[in-house]
């Protein structure tokens, strides 16, 4: 839904460490050593990873969700994301489901 018009992570991560006088943490996409060491090489002081964390053993990810991460890392997937609030409030990416094409990605009554 929103995608295209998304930058990446590591793309503002240089101009934000100049900008600020604050230790910068790069979040969004990042889930693997090349990753992280991409953020630290443009100047970020730590990375934030999240997704990657859903497939580990101690999680209680659904079968379903569990088969659309993999699809998707595996790059056979096709769904499409968006930055949604319906479903905990905050904002967060996830799959465009029926929830939100129904009330719209980001809904006030969230």
């Amino acid at each position: 839904m929103d995608f295209p018009q998304q930058i990446g992570t590591m793309s503002p991560v240089p101009q934000i460490v100049d900008a600020v006088k604050l230790l910068v943490m790069a979040a969004g996409r990042i889930g693997d050593a090349p990753g992280v060491l991409a953020a630290s090489a443009f100047g970020a002081s730590a990375v934030q990873m999240g997704t990657v964390f859903l497939l580990a053993d101690e999680t209680k990810t659904s079968a379903l969700y569990r088969k659309r991460l993999k699809e998707a890392a595996s790059g056979g997937d096709t769904a499409e994301t968006a930055i949604t609030n319906v479903f905990s409030g905050r904002p967060a990416r996830g799959f465009v489901a029926r929830v939100m094409r129904e009330l719209g990605p980001v809904s006030v009554a969230a």
